[in-house]
């Protein structure tokens, strides 16, 4: 990853639409890069994507500019978490995503050894306390606390209301 941090502990809630789309490319590498011949996209398309990670809050002064983005969904007149996928920004300058099945078989997974990795990272920068030895568990329980910070008003919050 090249592009720079800000010192920010903020969590973003985005769309899940939005959400998706920064996860996936060519969105995601923007996001990692400061500069578009890394990329591997045109020089149009990757100012256009990010002007698109500037409007949903990401990227600030072409430094990342949070620390964990989670996914909201409208239903019944309401905005309702999702505790299935987030985005972590580690001080270590890794990005961690993750988008958690309802049905995991983390035994047979070919990422347990970064998904366990992503787990302690996440547990120790934001310091969480989770209980579970399941992975899957775990990222669960990790979300939770931060949505439950997210109710307490212990974090720093700001809702993008732009739907994808």
């Amino acid at each position: 990853m090249r592009r720079a941090l800000k010192n920010t502990e903020k969590v973003v809630l985005l769309h899940e639409d939005n959400l998706n789309r920064i996860l996936s490319e060519p969105l995601f590498s923007i996001l990692l890069s400061d500069r578009w011949e890394e990329t591997g996209i045109s020089r149009s398309y990757y100012y256009s994507g990010l002007k698109t990670l500037r409007e949903l809050r990401l990227i600030e002064d072409n430094a990342i500019a949070f620390k964990v983005a989670l996914a909201y969904r409208y239903e019944r007149n309401c905005l309702r978490l999702l505790s299935d996928k987030l985005a972590f920004v580690s001080k270590g300058r890794i990005v961690i995503s993750m988008g958690l099945s309802e049905r995991p078989n983390c035994l047979s997974c070919e990422l347990l050894t970064e998904c366990i990795y992503g787990l302690k990272l996440i547990k120790t920068e934001l310091r969480l306390k989770s209980t579970s030895v399941d992975p899957h568990e775990r990222w669960i329980e990790n979300i939770n606390e931060i949505e439950e910070r997210l109710k307490r008003n212990d974090v720093e919050t700001e809702l993008v209301l732009k739907k994808g």
